[in-house]
This record gives C-alpha cells, structure tokens and sequence, in this order.
C-alpha cells in the first residue's frame, strides 16, 4: 500500500474530520475565523529522519455559527518530510475541559 503523506487530515476538537481541501475553503468561506491559537507547550518527537509526532496544548480564539469562541485544546499533529520539506499530514485535537468552579 502507497501511503499518501501529502493529504491532511484536520480532526477538530467536536470530532469532526476535514481534508486539507475542506479546511482550506472553511477559512476562505468564513465558516472559521481564527483569532489567535496561542501553544502552551509542545513537544517534538522525530522518528527517523523523514517523521515527528508533535503534541502539547493551546488555546484558540475562532468565530464560528455565528458565536466568538475560546477553548483550550490538547493536539497531535503529524508532520512528514517531503521534497526536502516538512509537511502537516494529521492534526488531531480534543477539547480540555474548564476547571470546575
């Protein structure tokens, strides 16, 4: 099987699943307006020379449906290298709870 590391895989923190060009036309459409996405921590873990596993949390500031939201969010990314340069393939996000009151 031909793994084909150029295709991204968005999975947002409500679980659902865009490809790059979906993502792509969210933005440019203005279903998402990101405000700001401020990393906490990430960690950064190469496997071999063409691989990394990227995690950590962030915060993220978007209008979506009408409604201003902030959330902080758990993430792994994925990135390949290709053609010399490194590339997002997956991004996957999990929503952190707020403290209880």
């Amino acid at each position: 099987m031909k793994l084909e590391w150029n295709r991204l895989t968005w999975t947002h923190s409500n679980a659902v699943v865009e490809t790059k060009a979906e993502f792509i036309e969210a933005i440019r459409s203005g279903k998402y307006r990101y405000k700001a996405m401020t990393f906490d921590d990430r960690r950064v873990r190469p496997h071999g020379d063409s691989t990394a596993v990227v995690s950590g949390t962030c915060r993220v500031q978007l209008t979506t449906g009408g409604r201003d939201i902030e959330v902080k969010l758990r993430f792994t990314e994925l990135y390949v290298r290709q053609g010399g340069a490194w590339k997002m393939a997956l991004w996957q996000s999990t929503r952190v709870p707020d403290p209880a009151p």
